[in-house]
């Protein structure tokens, strides 16, 4: 199984990005973001949606990668295994 980081995947370019991924290959996707409104967690959404095991093969992160590492928070780093 690989498994990559993809920066921008809750932008327009990013997400159709996500969905090419996911529908032609069998990789992990970690997504850090920042969620700074509502449209961009749903672009995600919509890039995973109808997608077989879509949802268990992203993992979402919370972040802001211009800060620190110490921006992410032991619970978000946890979960890029």
């Amino acid at each position: 199984m690989k498994r990559i980081l993809l920066t921008g995947a809750s932008g327009f370019v990013g997400s159709h990005v996500l969905r090419h991924i996911l529908v032609n290959t069998d990789w992990h996707v970690v997504c850090p973001v920042t969620f700074t409104h509502k449209g961009l967690s749903d672009r995600i959404r919509m890039a995973v949606f109808g997608v077989d095991d879509g949802y268990n093969r992203v993992k979402v992160i919370r972040c802001d990668l211009t800060a620190p590492i110490s921006s992410i928070t032991a619970h978000e780093f946890g979960k890029i295994d």
